[in-house]
């Protein structure tokens, strides 16, 4: 048995989707009155000042280039294949702009050639055979600096002298924007935990775009 329930299909993806924003538009239009309340809405606040602004995306679900074992071969190519296709509905739904590439050359490409925030799937397999499937899988969203420094206020490790710390040193960096992720588990390589598989993965999607259509939102009113 999977410990994590698998979604009904693309149609019940797109239904729910619509029913994440509206109870996130009647949360934000609380007015927080617990000290919870405040620090979600703080997180949310901040995850929206990172988020806005990007007007493109290009989504990849990590290839496995270097991976050898026939079953999570399998098992990657399932979950990509759908997870593209919930992408692609999704980004048509909600009237984002995401390409969707099956290569870090393309993620490359796209990015340097319109300035595209990269988002990825990233899949760990532990192992995966007839009687054991486990992945840990992660979607991050981010982006490359060529000349990335600190720009924080002064540090007090700087305060008492005249050299300047590594962190003020303009250098290239890889800048996290979004990350959430999960560890999933089933009984083995079968259709199962492909299914159970794509169904967290589609939470992971559904949070971001809620997250990434909020933040723009908010900024076109502004």
């Amino acid at each position: 048995m999977s410990k994590l329930c698998s979604s009904s299909g693309l149609v019940v993806l797109l239904a729910s989707v619509f029913a994440v924003w509206q109870l996130e538009a009647v949360y934000a239009a609380q007015t927080p009155t617990s000290l919870e309340d405040r620090v979600r809405l703080e997180i949310a606040a901040k995850e929206a000042e990172r988020l806005r602004g990007w007007g493109k995306i290009v989504f990849i679900c990590d290839p496995l280039e270097e991976e050898r074992r026939p079953a999570v071969k399998r098992q990657r190519k399932k979950i990509c294949d759908q997870t593209a296709d919930n992408v692609r509905a999704l980004a048509e739904l909600s009237a984002i702009d995401i390409k969707v590439v099956d290569s870090w050359y393309a993620v490359g490409y796209s990015k340097a050639l319109t300035g595209a925030l990269e988002l990825k799937l990233k899949m760990i397999f532990s192992e995966c055979d007839k009687s054991f499937c486990a992945m840990a899988t992660e979607l991050v969203a981010e982006f490359d600096y060529e000349d990335f420094v600190d720009g924080s206020e002064k540090r007090s490790f700087e305060s008492h002298t005249t050299s300047k710390h590594p962190v003020r040193i303009p250098r290239s960096a890889t800048v996290e924007i979004w990350r959430s992720g999960l560890m999933m588990t089933s009984g083995g390589d079968n259709n199962e935990f492909s299914t159970f598989a794509v169904s967290g993965v589609d939470n992971l999607l559904k949070r971001f775009l809620s997250a990434y259509s909020r933040a723009n939102r908010e900024g076109a009113t502004e």
